[in-house]
């Protein structure tokens, strides 16, 4: 299943809410490594994740923590994180699949992941997401916050010219809605233990995972 497959994982030091927190320990564990050894325990090759990292000098530290430990990185824009994945796409070539994860989504179940990767090559589908936006721009999301998975073929980067707005190159997934039909995967198939958000978006958000992490 995992043949033409790659992870690539958005992360960056600058977060205004909660500075650096990509690297924040989690029981003696930066949150990053936390991601990569949960894709490691479920077969996945470290050939496999690429970290996307932004190229500012607030990124140095998270640079040389990844470079230390021989993981696979990129390093693009700041703003424009979709010129990171196009980047990616480039280095892979046609006919691979993208699984796009966040460096503040440690603890994504898993379980929904692949199930999604498999939606996503059962139905030779070009784009797969577990979340669907509206075309007035509303986002409606089928699983808890922390647990989004997005797929898509490299041909989508490769071969369409898009024209992006701003938010458009911060937030990757929207353009891709106006190229290709989306292959829906819906939550309601996945019991989740945790069924609030287990993102980090802020200090609050990393006390309250601390606390699930030390009750699970």
């Amino acid at each position: 299943m995992l043949k033409n497959v790659v992870f690539g994982v958005q992360c960056r030091m600058g977060s205004t809410r909660l500075p650096g927190k990509v690297l924040k320990q989690l029981n003696g564990k930066e949150l990053i490594l936390h991601l990569h050894e949960g894709l490691l325990n479920s077969g996945v090759s470290s050939k496999k994740i690429y970290f996307l990292i932004p190229d500012t000098e607030k990124d140095i530290e998270l640079e040389r923590f990844i470079k230390e430990r021989s993981l696979n990185y990129l390093v693009g824009s700041e703003k424009n994180v979709y010129s990171r994945y196009k980047k990616l796409c480039h280095k892979l070539g046609e006919g691979k699949i993208v699984v796009r994860l966040t460096g503040d989504n440690p603890f994504i179940d898993l379980n929904v992941v692949f199930a999604t990767l498999r939606s996503h090559l059962n139905r030779s589908a070009d784009f797969t997401s577990t979340r669907l936006i509206t075309a007035s721009g509303e986002v409606i999301h089928s699983v808890p916050k922390g647990n989004s998975v997005d797929i898509f073929n490299t041909n989508l980067m490769l071969k369409n010219e898009i024209g992006l707005s701003e938010f458009d190159k911060e937030h990757v997934i929207p353009s891709l809605y106006r190229v290709t039909n989306v292959n829906l995967v819906k939550g309601e198939y996945f019991d989740f233990k945790i069924k609030e958000s287990i993102s980090v978006d802020t200090k609050e958000d990393f006390i309250k995972l601390q606390s699930i992490y030390n009750e699970s």
